[in-house]
Parts: C-alpha cells; structure tokens; sequence
C-alpha cells in the first residue's frame, strides 16, 4: 500500500513580529521544521528515530521513502531452478516462551540476543509470546505501537549481486482492524538511506505468509518491520540471498535527455546477451510501450514521450538475459528523474491585433505541461479612490481526502489557489472552506503558529507617498474543537523582508460571519499574513485583497488570464478591450509537491490609433502625460508604452518611452 504523506516545499518568505507579547515567526528554525516534519510521522517511526538505531536518519528520508516507495520485485525467471535461495538468517523465536499467542507476557524485551538464535535483533515495545514475538503497546503507556528490527547484514552487490528475500509469517493481533498491512523500510545503516518502501496486506486475524523480493542491498542493512495499527505477532523470519544464475546490472542510471525523452544506461554484465529495458513513472507505474524493450548495448532512449511528472518523476529499470534464459532481477535506477526547473518561454509580437483581441505568441519552453497567458494594462485612479483587486476566491468547493491530497504542511497552495505563489504552513481543504490548521501551535507553543501568507504584490505606481492602503474582506469562523474560550483572534498583517510592518486583529467565534478591515502602509513588494497564535484554528470561506488607490496613483493590472489550448501550443487569442497593453506567458510543470514555473519578459500590444482630437486639462502644468485611454499617468518614465504628452501650450503628441 503507498503511504501517501504530503510534504511540501520549505518556507519561501521570513519574518518576525511580536503580538500581544507573543513572538510569531515565520523563518522557523531547523529544529522547529524538524518537529513538524515529524509530527506528520506514525509514532513506530518517530520512536525508531530516538534509538540508536535511527540516530543516523531523518524523518525526511521516511517521509520521501513513503511518497516513493519502491514496489517489490518478483522473482523472474524463465528457468525454474532460479531464483535459488540461499540462507543467510532463520528465526523462528523459538526461546521466546513465555507468554503466549493470546495473552502476550507483560514483560518488555530489554535483552533480545538472550533470546533469539541470531544476535543483533531489536525492536521496541516487543513482549515474548510463546514462541512469537508481539509488538504492542507498553502496560504503562508508553507511546506505541512497536517495530521489530533485523540484525545487521551484509546484503550488498558483493553477495549475488544484492538480490535477497525477506519472509515473515505473521499475525495481526488488533480484531479492530479491518484490513492490516504489513509495512516493511530497507534500512542502509552504512551510508544512512532508506533503500526501499512498501506494504503488503495481512489476512485480516489469520496467519499469513508474506515475501518480498529485493534488487539490491547494503553492507549494513536492517530491515524495520511493523504494521500501522501495532498488535502484530512474528512466528518466524527469514532473510535469504538470491541466486539467479546471472548477475543483476549495476550503476543502472537515467537522464531527462530532452522535454519528451529519457535515456537508461547501464555497466555490462558478464555471460549477458542482451538486457531489458523499462521506464517507472513513479505515480502511475510502468508506462505503457516502454516495458521490458529488449537491447544488446548498454544504453537506451525512451523517445517521444508525453512526460508527466506529477506523480514524483520517472526511473528506468533494467534486468541482465543470457541465451539459457536466466532472467537477473530488475534494478532501479536511484534518483528519481524530475526537472529542478524549466527556462521561461520567450514571448513574441502579437498579431492579429483587433477591436475585441489579439493573438499572443511564443517560443516553447523544455519540460512545460502548460501555459498562461497574462493581459495587462494600467489602471490609473482619479479623484476617487480606485479600488484594485488583488485576489478574491471563494472556497466553498474545498474538500478534504482520505490520501491527504487536500492538505499543505509547509509550502505553495498553487493546487488549491487560483493565484500561484500562496504559502501555507499546515492547512487543509476542510468543511467547504480553508482551514489555517494550528495543531503544531496547540502541541507547541505559539512559535509554532500556522499561517496562510500570499505572495508579493508589486507593479503599483504609489506616487510621492509611496504607499497605499489594503482592503481585506473574508468570511471565516473558528474551528470549536481548537477553541479554548469563546472566541481567537485572527492576526491580518504586512510583510516587508523579514519584518510584519503593521497588522490588524479581528475577533472570530465559532460562527460563519463576514468581515473587513483596511490596513495602511502597504509598499510595493509587501504580502498580506494571516495567522492565529494561540492554537486556535480559523476556516476561511472566501478571501478577497483590494489595493486601495488615491488620485495619480495607478496599477499595472492584469485583465485577462487566458490558458493555452494543449501542452504543444505556441499561441492563444487574447481579449483586447484597450488601446494600450502588455503580456507575458507563463510555462509550468507540476511535479509531486509543487508547481515549477517560469514567466517571460513583457511584450507591449499597440492597436492602431487614427488621431488625436483634442485634450483639454484646466489650469493645466507644464507636460501633462496621458495614457491612451485619456487617463492622467504619473512618472510615465517608469513605465515602458506609448503615451500622449500634453505641453505648457496645449499642444499635444504622441511619446513612446522605453
């Protein structure tokens, strides 16, 4: 069974500020990002880490281990005297005599080389059972449930090439659990990896027989054994080489050669005559048309591929052939393949420039599953104030999933917002709404708070002041299992660098209640935060940011968003209801935990103006500029367009500045 424990990327932006004596941060430090790293964890795994054993370990490298978990390789042959399985560790808990299959002794194993026949074996919360082991939960309550942990072994290439077999016979003992699974990790306690991932299921209360098959191994492995639920009973293990009469290719290794293919390559093997080759996509499985291809050399490209990395990313996989028909085991390559970025597109002149549109295009950018299309012109505010929207959603479709796929632990919410950029530290999709989800705050303390912060705004021309004032309207309400008392507060605050530059508090109680605040100071550069320090955890029906601009001051505003139709597309029809525009486009790929993107530089649209006829400004001073819409710009320097500029005398002309 995949473990599915989303884990995004670390915090995009830092800053500090004190509330009502409280100290919020939001640069968390290392050790604060470890604790909630592993609060995500099983306890079996957070108890692991504290032993000796898991010094050298990291509750990342189980978190990955579980979204990328290895699938068991069976053991292929066309020959049915391979795979041979060569005996390396036999227990059968045979000394383990007191207690028994229903009442486990009450005893905790403290000394397991007294009572196993191979030395080395450990575990914890582990009890005799006559003649098994149990994993439970400790008599007085310590957490739980337990693991079980092989001695170490040497299970590296040197030794049939790395391929082994484990097998457990086993019990669940929990009659709660409906449908228990084993859960096995391939510890490398040499160079401190994980190795391998993977469940497979119990036969409910019954005995039951389970095998997995191993590609590879380590100098010092340990294989941890458990199951999610605890009260599993162990009747016997076995660890066993496996020889397959031909080696298993080594340094096996791909490359993501272009946007559309991936190239294996591989060590020859010896008394091999020809390989087979396979592409992984880690969330869906082999792909189709790219399983077992057969080659004589030592390198194969995968080519035209609709490559999708949604899922975590590709390996290839290659297993060594002779002429007798020994079949080596499979082995993977070890790095997921999966872009670290991708080069912005380059935008290019519009065409077929109309009243009503006009035709964006582009050069295509490797590795793009898509592309947006952003229109923008500016909007200037006159005598009264212009009131420009920065965001607005409504999130009454939010829903949250069993896989956890409606959860954010710490990273971008680009899945859940229809702005790219927002960062979250531990939310979810819940109840029709997003819920700042506060857990580690009421666990932790307040340096833990969890927050919902938007990404940067800029692209205002603020004037001699500098500053604008931002309007924030939200329907929200106070989870009442988080509440202690009748009401929170919900902290709406200004990022600039490192600092909360000004925030508000608004009072939230259990009910749905619509609210607006408006906070001063705002710079271009500056985010918007919202925060709870105190534990408590506040849904959010909808959320809306508004700029709020005085006379002169104006916004380079986005007016149209236009996605392209298909991943191949170079073009789209864009909406064009001025004289004047600019737009750039956007590629961007999803991978597993977030969205890589890439934007181009703007390109201007000019539509094909007749004439001037008069402009008319009284008392007017010297050199007055104006957009194409008749609308007064302030430093037209700073901007790059076609401008009308009106003189001491009246005169009038056009002046495009660059």
């Amino acid at each position: 069974m995949k473990q599915t424990l989303l884990l995004m990327l670390a915090l995009a932006v830092s800053a500090t500020s004190s509330v009502a004596g409280q100290q919020v941060s939001i640069n968390r430090t290392d050790a604060q990002k470890q604790v909630m790293i592993e609060a995500q964890l099983p306890v079996q795994i957070k108890n692991f880490l504290k032993s000796e054993a898991g010094k050298g370990f990291t509750a990342q490298q189980f978190i990955d281990a579980l979204n990328n978990q290895n699938a068991p390789v069976a053991a292929s042959t066309n020959d049915e005297d391979f795979p041979r399985e060569i005996a390396f560790v036999n227990e059968g808990f045979s000394k383990m005599t007191l207690g028994s299959e229903n009442e486990p002794d009450a005893t905790l194993i403290t000394d397991f080389d007294a009572l196993t026949e191979t030395p080395g074996w450990d575990g914890f919360l582990c009890y005799q059972a006559g003649g098994n082991v149990y994993t439970g939960f400790d008599t007085e309550g310590e957490d739980g449930p337990g693991y079980l942990l092989t001695p170490t072994m040497d299970l590296s290439e040197a030794n049939y090439s790395g391929a082994h077999r484990a097998k457990f016979r086993v019990r669940c003992a929990n009659a709660a659990v409906e449908d228990p699974k084993l859960q096995v990790f391939v510890l490398d306690s040499e160079d401190m990896k994980i190795l391998s991932a993977s469940a497979q299921d119990m036969n409910g209360q019954e005995w039951t027989e389970l095998q997995w098959d191993f590609t590879r191994g380590s100098i010092k492995e340990n294989i941890m054994v458990l199951c999610w639920k605890g009260y599993v009973l162990f009747d016997s293990v076995s660890i066993s080489y496996l020889d397959y009469g031909i080696e298993t290719p080594t340094n096996v290794k791909g490359e993501l050669t272009s946007g559309s293919s991936i190239t294996a390559s591989w060590d020859a093997v010896t008394g091999a005559d020809s390989y087979l080759v396979s592409l992984y996509n880690l969330g869906t499985g082999y792909v189709e048309g790219c399983t077992d291809v057969e080659t004589t050399e030592t390198k194969y490209t995968f080519d035209n591929l609709a490559l999708d990395f949604s899922g975590g990313g590709y390996k290839v996989t290659v297993k060594a052939k002779n002429e007798a028909g020994a079949l080596s085991p499979e082995r993977f390559s070890d790095e997921a393949l999966a872009p670290t970025e991708i080069t912005a597109p380059v935008a290019l002149d519009a065409t077929d420039i109309t009243a009503e549109s006009f035709t964006a295009h582009w050069e295509p950018s490797t590795f793009a599953d898509g592309y947006t299309v952003e229109a923008m012109t500016e909007l200037v505010a006159d005598a009264d104030t212009l009131a420009v929207t920065l965001f607005e959603q409504d999130f009454s479709n939010m829903t949250f999933t069993d896989d956890g796929s409606g959860q954010v632990m710490m990273g971008y919410c680009d899945a859940f917002f229809n702005q790219s950029g927002w960062t979250a530290l531990l939310a979810l999709c819940w109840n029709q709404s997003f819920l700042i989800y506060n857990a580690f705050a009421a666990m932790y303390g307040s340096a833990y708070a969890s927050y919902l912060l938007s990404p940067a705004y800029d692209g205002m021309n603020l004037g001699e002041d500098g500053t604008a004032t931002i309007r924030v309207n939200f329907r929200g309400y106070v989870d009442p299992t988080s509440l202690d008392g009748e009401e929170a507060y919900l902290i709406v605050g200004l990022t600039e660098g490192n600092n909360i530059i000004d925030y508000k508090a608004v009072s939230v109680t259990t009910t749905a209640v619509d609210y607006q605040l408006d906070i001063a100071g705002f710079k271009n550069g500056n985010s918007i935060i919202l925060f709870d320090y105190d534990g408590a955890s506040v849904a959010l029906g909808n959320l809306k940011l508004q700029a709020l601009l005085s006379e002169g001051q104006s916004y380079n505003a986005v007016y149209a968003t236009v996605e392209a139709e298909g991943v191949e597309s170079t073009e789209a029809v864009v909406p064009f209801p001025y004289d004047m525009a600019t737009y750039r486009v956007t590629a961007h790929v999803a991978l597993a935990n977030e969205t890589l993107k890439a934007t181009s530089e703007e390109v201007p649209v000019l539509r094909e103006v007749t004439g001037i006829k008069s402009i008319e400004f009284p008392n007017a001073p010297a050199h007055r500029y104006f957009n194409l819409n008749g609308q007064p710009v302030n430093a037209p320097q700073a901007h790059d367009g076609l401008f009308i500029l009106q003189d001491a005398n009246g005169n009038a002309r056009k002046m495009f500045i660059k």
